[in-house]
């Protein structure tokens, strides 16, 4: 076998030769030609995740890169980051690995060098896949005739330890839509009634995303209920939040480099920031829930955030609740049926892991901006 040198020939990477691209300059200038296409267009943070790992591997190929320290020098989480709470690392990592091949697929098919983020590990392997291609004809075979290399986007790396919470939030929001969809009569006939059951909280709120003959779709990161902060889920950075409570990484003490919900318009008895527990374990923690009307006519668009999993997972479980719904409703409903734009500010208490109480701490009606 052989070992990977600036110089050399082959480098190793899970037991299979890959030709190494002959110069530091070069691998650079690739990876700069992949964070200035298209497909990372837009995508500051995977862009920024990308030249820190590409860096850190040409100049210490040897050295693995722990998700400590991306999630500290990278994402900017506190000294205190906990990968057991925290997946920022592990699913930026994931978009990372799929854009990197849907770039290889589209744009960068006919590039020399291949830029690859194996599975499990954080460090960056470049191929020169020219050379890789003619080592491995046969010396009778055409370098003509074999097909160009196709990258195709890998799957996450998924572990049970690292997506267990979500997946709880996921579930909790799926089992609260669909108890108020089966026990509630009038909801089911929303799509040709377009009303909701009299006295029914979880109906009103909730008939607006149900009253679709189509069923409504539940997605991390993607179209009609978000999961998750700005902070994490870029594709949020394109819409209209946080125009009330925006989540920003402090810089100053005495929480610098922990992650806040700043209070832009504080009201009497508000604070200007909330935090969630500065140290471990979790007792506490703050959440958004914001909704805003989309594109397209009677459209609504929801998010719900915690500065942590902990505090998602509140507010998924704040607003399948149909007591707090019913205390939530007066303040936002805009008359025949429909919910007026707004964001909330939830405060959720943690026990052993496990969100036991999600209260309001603060609510603004939200004007077109």
């Amino acid at each position: 076998m052989m070992m990977l040198h600036s110089s050399g020939t082959f480098s190793i990477s899970a037991g299979i030769q890959t030709p190494s691209v002959d110069s530091a300059d070069k691998r650079l200038e690739q990876i700069n030609r992949v964070v200035s296409s298209p497909v990372l267009q837009g995508s500051e943070a995977l862009c920024n995740l990308l030249k820190f790992l590409a860096r850190q591997s040409i100049a210490a190929p040897d050295v693995s890169i722990k998700e400590y320290q991306i999630a500290t020098e990278v994402f900017g989480r506190p000294a205190n980051f906990d990968p057991r709470v925290d997946s920022a690392v592990r699913v930026q990592m994931s978009r990372l690995r799929a854009k990197l091949g849907e770039y290889y697929n589209t744009v960068g098919r006919g590039d020399r060098i291949l830029v690859e983020i194996p599975k499990g590990s954080h460090t960056v392997i470049f191929t020169d896949r020219e050379a890789a291609r003619t080592t491995e004809l046969r010396p009778a075979e055409d370098a003509s005739e074999v097909p160009p290399t196709v990258v195709r986007p890998k799957a996450a790396p998924w572990k049970w330890d690292s997506v267990a919470l979500m997946v709880v939030a996921l579930l909790a929001l799926a089992a609260g839509l669909c108890g108020v969809w089966n026990k509630s009569p009038a909801l089911s006939r929303a799509a040709s009634e377009n009303a909701a059951k009299p006295g029914d909280p979880l109906s009103q709120f909730w008939q607006g995303f149900l009253q679709s003959s189509e069923e409504p779709l539940v997605v991390f990161s993607r179209d009609v209920v978000f999961l998750g902060s700005p902070s994490e889920n870029l594709s949020l950075r394109e819409l209209s939040l946080g125009r009330e409570f925006r989540f920003q990484t402090m810089t100053q003490p005495p929480r610098a480099g922990d992650l806040g919900i700043v209070n832009r318009h504080p009201l009497a008895g508000e604070q200007p920031v909330y935090f969630g527990s500065r140290d471990l374990p979790i007792t506490e923690d703050y959440a958004v829930v914001e909704m805003i009307t989309g594109s397209a006519p009677a459209q609504s668009i929801l998010t719900l955030a915690g500065t942590t999993t902990f505090g998602t997972q509140g507010a998924v479980e704040f607003l399948c609740d149909e007591e707090r719904v019913r205390q939530l409703l007066p303040h936002v409903q805009a008359g025949a049926g429909h919910l007026a734009p707004f964001t909330a500010l939830l405060h959720v208490k943690v026990q052993r892991g496990v969100p036991v109480d999600t209260t309001l701490a603060a609510l603004r009606r939200l004007t077109p901006p």
